[in-house]
């Protein structure tokens, strides 16, 4: 009978290794070394379906591909089986791994193994169950050790891998979540700030990510790099989906903009700080909220101005037959940009709303002037940029007085 007394490592979270009976390099061996990409996907899958037996038939449709098509695909898979025993067999590993019986193959489960999905799905269940926030963070923190990178990522686009993985990293997700809110409520942001930074590298649009991490700097002191993180995710967000953060998220970056004021600042102090720093020629360029504010404001100041205010909204985009690559549009975008803010009043103000968008504001023009700056904007854009494959269109709005300010003061 077979010594089974040794244990079998098998990691599939980020690289894909198997490691028999200690760390020396001849008792491992790992995906990214360079052998056979076919002996690996047969090996993750006989490992991942390990419990049940896997039929010939079941096998070749794995691996077939147009090397299966120009061979017997039976021969295709003993030379796979073979290249896999071989490689197996350098690890020292029982030559039982792998039983085969009546045409079909599975994995000796009396083997036993030491498999990182199985654990961190352990984990994962125990943390659903457990109310007590000390062993729940435990639980956390061992199973978003072992999240060393998604599932498979080599073998990435296979059919079967593709639903795991995307399950496993949701998963994951969850359980970051879980542990940042409970390490925050205990007031542990070094800690927060290390996962929140992993986290985003594998999940670097996450919105929810981005505000425990600004939270982790205000909380540690770090006020400036908290702006610049939620400054980082405004353009992310509009470079990527079009969008602007959630109310949810503003109203934690308007939280650490505010915190540590208890203090009276003087008044020169506060003087200094609202005067612009290297003012540049040109319409002042703002982030989007930080324009909605603007818009308000005059919004409610214009039924006692009498003042025409307009605003624009120019779209950069493919022409009506040829569509635009993002590579190219975000180039446009970055061109136009840049000639918009030194082609209109430096009392004017603009923003970028999506990832082809511009609004600005018009004060004291009419439509008609308001439809001739946006004409001739564009005309000596493309003036300078002749071989430009962006279309830019314009529509004209006027803006209308804020229902409180039409009240007589």
């Amino acid at each position: 009978m077979t010594n089974h007394e040794k244990t079998l490592k098998i990691r599939m979270l980020g690289d894909f290794s198997l490691e028999w009976g200690g760390t020396e390099e001849n008792n491992l061996i790992r995906e990214k070394d360079g052998r056979s990409y076919k002996m690996w996907l047969l090996l993750a899958y006989m490992i991942y379906c390990r419990g049940r037996h896997i039929s010939q038939e079941e096998m070749i449709k794995l691996l077939r591909n147009d090397e299966l098509e120009t061979v017997n695909p039976y021969t295709a898979l003993n030379t796979t089986l073979h290249r896999l025993r071989t490689n197996l067999s350098e690890l020292g590993v029982p030559e039982d791994l792998i039983i085969s019986n009546d045409g079909t193959y599975a994995w000796n489960t009396d083997i036993p193994v030491d498999y990182d999905i199985e654990l961190f799905e352990q984990f994962c269940t125990e943390v659903r169950t457990t109310s007590d926030d000390e062993e729940k963070l435990k639980l956390c923190l061992r199973a978003l050790e072992l999240y060393k990178g998604d599932f498979l990522p080599r073998l990435s686009m296979e059919s079967w891998v593709i639903p795991i993985s995307a399950n496993l990293h949701n998963e994951y997700l969850q359980i970051a979540e879980t542990a940042l809110n409970i390490l925050e409520e205990y007031d542990r942001f070094e800690e927060a700030h290390s996962i929140c930074q992993d986290a985003l590298i594998l999940e670097p649009c996450s919105e929810s990510l981005h505000r425990h991490l600004m939270l982790s700097y205000a909380a540690t002191g770090n006020k400036e790099a908290a702006v610049s993180a939620y400054n980082e995710l405004c353009h992310m967000l509009l470079d990527n989906f079009g969008v602007t953060p959630t109310e949810e998220t503003q109203e934690v970056y308007r939280e650490i903009m505010y915190m540590d004021d208890s203090r009276t600042i003087p008044a020169d102090i506060i003087c200094s700080q609202l005067q612009e720093e290297n003012p540049m020629p040109g319409a002042l360029l703002c982030e989007y909220n930080a324009f909605r504010v603007i818009y308000h404001l005059m919004a409610r100041t214009i039924s006692r101005t009498e003042e025409p205010v307009h605003f624009a909204v120019l779209n950069v985009k493919g022409s009506a037959d040829k569509e635009i690559s993002d590579r190219s549009r975000d180039l446009a975008m970055k061109n136009f940009q840049a000639h918009l803010l030194s082609n209109i009043r430096s009392g004017d103000v603009a923003t970028r709303c999506s990832s082809s968008q511009f609004v600005i504001l018009l004060p004291k023009a009419d439509y008609e002037n308001s439809c001739m700056v946006c004409s001739r904007i564009i005309g000596s854009f493309f003036r300078k940029h002749p071989h430009s494959p962006a279309e830019i269109t314009y529509t004209v709005h006027p803006m209308e007085a804020s229902s409180d300010s039409s009240a007589s003061r």
